[in-house]
């Protein structure tokens, strides 16, 4: 189970969702230094589809 202060916390500091937060902690098994890379990778990817998409 992910501690919701922890959730609460990435959010905080990366401006994701909780959702988004969430799944990236569950991901990185409570990790914060591995969930933030993987929200960072996350933006990245979404980032790059919609300037193919939108183009």
């Amino acid at each position: 189970m992910i501690d919701k202060d922890l959730v609460f916390q990435l959010r905080q500091e990366t401006g994701m969702g909780m959702l988004d937060c969430k799944r990236a902690l569950e991901k990185s098994n409570g990790d914060y230094a591995n969930a933030k890379i993987f929200l960072a990778e996350q933006w990245e990817i979404t980032k790059m589809v919609s300037l193919i998409t939108y183009r």
